[in-house]
């Protein structure tokens, strides 16, 4: 007795199981009629059950030909629900490469933008060095005052020297930004 509720449970838990992923898939298939395809896979889940049990208690007293027909319905039923659990199958694969191919993506952007920015850092180091560079050589030749003198040029590279400066405080930043991503 108890091994038969056993098998009882079991059986329909794994038929439960079976119609749920099933139904769950096949309106993943057809997605544009959801609730008919719901309905319609209810029905015949349920109907495989009530089809298995006929023939279960009725096997000897049917005929031959109703008996061929219910088998091949049952199959058929049991290939629809194969479908149906593919699907299911299908879609959460799917979904999990979409969320790893838009990963992969976000990560190539990622890289592309810290390349600029790494080359834009080195073009602001570049520059300030010869700005560096043409004070260097005006104090190399004791020219530090007058017109042309090296405080006078440091002078009118101030405004030049902010915007680099600006502009790599905000590439840092902006650095810092993507390395919490």
């Amino acid at each position: 007795m108890i091994l038969g509720l056993l098998v009882l449970t079991t059986a329909l838990a794994i038929s439960g199981i079976a119609a749920y992923y099933s139904i769950i898939g096949l309106a993943a298939i057809f997605a544009a009629a959801a609730v008919p395809v719901i309905i319609m896979g209810s029905i015949l889940e349920v109907g495989k059950l009530v089809t298995v049990t006929y023939l279960h208690r009725y096997w000897r007293q049917s005929p031959f030909l109703l008996r061929s027909y219910l088998v091949i319905a049952v199959v058929v039923l049991m290939f629809i629900t194969s479908m149906g659990i593919f699907g299911f199958l299908s879609r959460a694969h799917i979904e999990q490469t979409t969320v790893t191919g838009d990963n992969l993506l976000k990560i190539e952007r990622l890289e592309s933008k810290i390349g600029r920015e790494q080359r834009t850092i080195k073009d602001a180091d570049g520059v300030l060095f010869q700005l560096d560079e043409a004070i260097n050589v005006l104090i190399e030749y004791d020219r530090i005052r007058g017109n042309d003198g090296a405080i006078a040029v440091r002078e009118r590279q101030k405004s030049e020297r902010q915007d680099l400066s600006n502009t790599l405080l905000n590439l840092f930043t902006v650095r810092e930004q993507i390395s919490q991503c």
